[in-house]
Protein backbone atom coordinates (compact mmCIF):
# COMPACT_ATOMS: atom_id res chain seq x y z
CA UNK A 1 0.00 0.00 0.00
CA UNK A 2 1.58 3.31 -0.96
CA UNK A 3 1.46 5.98 1.68
CA UNK A 4 -0.14 9.43 1.25
CA UNK A 5 3.83 10.57 2.37
CA UNK A 6 5.21 8.93 -1.20
CA UNK A 7 2.38 10.61 -3.29
CA UNK A 8 2.98 14.21 -1.77
CA UNK A 9 6.88 13.34 -2.45
CA UNK A 10 5.65 12.36 -6.19
CA UNK A 11 4.04 15.36 -7.08
CA UNK A 12 7.12 17.14 -6.08
CA UNK A 13 8.45 16.53 -9.51
CA UNK A 14 5.47 18.85 -10.84
CA UNK A 15 7.40 22.49 -10.18
CA UNK A 16 3.48 24.08 -9.99
CA UNK A 17 2.36 22.14 -7.44
CA UNK A 18 2.43 23.61 -3.96
CA UNK A 19 2.59 19.99 -1.80
CA UNK A 20 0.85 20.91 1.74
CA UNK A 21 2.01 17.57 3.60
CA UNK A 22 2.34 17.48 6.89
CA UNK A 23 1.56 21.67 7.35
CA UNK A 24 0.17 22.85 10.46
CA UNK A 25 -2.70 25.30 9.65
CA UNK A 26 -6.14 26.47 11.14
CA UNK A 27 -9.01 25.25 10.10
CA UNK A 28 -10.19 28.70 8.44
CA UNK A 29 -6.59 28.98 6.32
CA UNK A 30 -6.67 25.48 5.55
CA UNK A 31 -10.29 26.11 4.14
CA UNK A 32 -9.05 29.72 2.21
CA UNK A 33 -6.26 27.57 0.89
CA UNK A 34 -8.77 24.79 -0.90
CA UNK A 35 -10.89 27.52 -1.92
CA UNK A 36 -8.03 28.89 -3.69
CA UNK A 37 -6.58 25.85 -5.03
CA UNK A 38 -7.54 24.51 -8.83
CA UNK A 39 -6.56 20.99 -8.36
CA UNK A 40 -6.38 18.88 -5.28
CA UNK A 41 -5.69 15.25 -4.08
CA UNK A 42 -7.07 13.16 -1.15
CA UNK A 43 -5.45 9.77 -0.83
CA UNK A 44 -6.00 7.15 1.30
CA UNK A 45 -5.97 8.02 5.62
CA UNK A 46 -6.42 5.39 7.80
CA UNK A 47 -9.15 3.95 5.84
CA UNK A 48 -10.53 4.17 1.79
CA UNK A 49 -12.90 7.84 2.52
CA UNK A 50 -11.80 11.03 4.08
CA UNK A 51 -13.48 14.33 4.86
CA UNK A 52 -10.90 15.70 1.53
CA UNK A 53 -13.13 13.63 -1.12
CA UNK A 54 -15.94 15.84 -0.36
CA UNK A 55 -14.13 19.17 0.56
CA UNK A 56 -12.52 19.44 -2.51
CA UNK A 57 -15.58 19.82 -5.01
CA UNK A 58 -17.69 21.51 -2.29
CA UNK A 59 -15.04 23.93 -2.72
CA UNK A 60 -15.07 24.02 -6.54
CA UNK A 61 -11.36 22.16 -7.55
CA UNK A 62 -11.03 19.13 -9.26
CA UNK A 63 -10.56 16.16 -7.39
CA UNK A 64 -7.74 13.83 -7.88
CA UNK A 65 -7.96 10.45 -5.85
CA UNK A 66 -7.78 6.97 -5.57
CA UNK A 67 -10.37 4.82 -6.55
CA UNK A 68 -12.35 3.45 -3.51
CA UNK A 69 -13.46 0.30 -2.61
CA UNK A 70 -16.36 1.55 -0.98
CA UNK A 71 -19.95 1.67 -2.09
CA UNK A 72 -20.61 5.51 -2.47
CA UNK A 73 -24.61 6.20 -3.79
CA UNK A 74 -24.74 8.48 -6.57
CA UNK A 75 -20.43 8.48 -6.32
CA UNK A 76 -18.13 10.78 -8.65
CA UNK A 77 -17.44 9.39 -11.82
CA UNK A 78 -14.00 9.10 -13.92
CA UNK A 79 -13.68 11.66 -16.21
CA UNK A 80 -16.91 13.29 -15.44
CA UNK A 81 -16.57 15.17 -11.94
CA UNK A 82 -12.98 13.78 -10.95
CA UNK A 83 -10.15 11.88 -12.13
CA UNK A 84 -8.55 8.65 -9.95
CA UNK A 85 -5.11 7.32 -10.03
CA UNK A 86 -3.31 4.58 -8.73
CA UNK A 87 0.48 4.80 -8.05
CA UNK A 88 2.66 7.81 -7.37
CA UNK A 89 3.63 7.71 -11.18
CA UNK A 90 0.14 7.52 -12.53
CA UNK A 91 -0.62 10.76 -9.94
CA UNK A 92 1.38 12.72 -11.51
CA UNK A 93 0.69 12.03 -14.97
CA UNK A 94 -2.83 12.67 -13.79
CA UNK A 95 -2.02 15.98 -12.27
CA UNK A 96 0.51 16.80 -15.36
CA UNK A 97 -2.64 16.38 -17.82
CA UNK A 98 -5.11 18.14 -15.44
CA UNK A 99 -2.65 21.10 -15.07
CA UNK A 100 -2.09 20.79 -18.85
CA UNK A 101 -6.06 21.14 -19.46
CA UNK A 102 -6.97 23.74 -17.43
CA UNK A 103 -11.02 23.75 -19.30
CA UNK A 104 -11.63 20.40 -19.31
CA UNK A 105 -10.27 20.05 -15.37
CA UNK A 106 -12.32 22.86 -14.25
CA UNK A 107 -15.53 21.62 -16.64
CA UNK A 108 -15.35 18.91 -13.95
CA UNK A 109 -14.93 20.66 -11.37
CA UNK A 110 -17.93 22.47 -11.99
CA UNK A 111 -19.95 19.29 -12.69
CA UNK A 112 -18.55 17.62 -9.27
CA UNK A 113 -19.74 20.66 -7.45
CA UNK A 114 -23.11 20.81 -9.01
CA UNK A 115 -23.20 16.77 -8.49
CA UNK A 116 -22.52 17.18 -5.13
CA UNK A 117 -24.84 19.61 -4.05
CA UNK A 118 -27.63 17.25 -6.19
CA UNK A 119 -26.50 14.59 -4.47
CA UNK A 120 -24.00 14.43 -1.08
CA UNK A 121 -25.56 16.95 1.34
CA UNK A 122 -26.70 15.87 4.85
CA UNK A 123 -29.88 16.20 3.69
CA UNK A 124 -29.27 13.78 1.05
CA UNK A 125 -28.13 10.91 3.49
CA UNK A 126 -30.55 11.00 6.18
CA UNK A 127 -32.91 10.51 3.05
CA UNK A 128 -30.73 7.62 1.74
CA UNK A 129 -30.75 6.26 5.33
CA UNK A 130 -34.31 6.63 6.03
CA UNK A 131 -34.97 4.62 2.41
CA UNK A 132 -32.64 1.78 3.74
CA UNK A 133 -34.58 1.83 6.88
CA UNK A 134 -37.90 2.31 5.89
CA UNK A 135 -36.71 -0.67 3.18
CA UNK A 136 -35.63 -2.90 5.79
CA UNK A 137 -38.86 -2.21 7.91
CA UNK A 138 -40.97 -3.18 4.99
CA UNK A 139 -39.10 -6.05 4.64
CA UNK A 140 -38.98 -7.45 8.31
CA UNK A 141 -42.89 -7.04 8.30
CA UNK A 142 -43.26 -9.01 5.54
CA UNK A 143 -41.18 -11.62 7.12
CA UNK A 144 -43.48 -11.80 10.57
CA UNK A 145 -46.89 -11.99 8.54
CA UNK A 146 -45.53 -14.75 6.00
CA UNK A 147 -44.73 -16.23 9.28
CA UNK A 148 -47.76 -15.96 11.06
CA UNK A 149 -50.27 -15.42 8.77
CA UNK A 150 -54.19 -14.37 9.76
Amino acid sequence: NVTRKAFAEALKAIPEAKVSFDEQMSRSEYLALLADTQISVACYGAGFHSYRYWEIPYYGALLLTQPSPLLIPHNFRQRKHMLFFTTPDDLVETARWAIDHPVESSEMAHAATLHLLQYHLTIHRAQWLTQVMEAHCLQQTARQLLRFPF
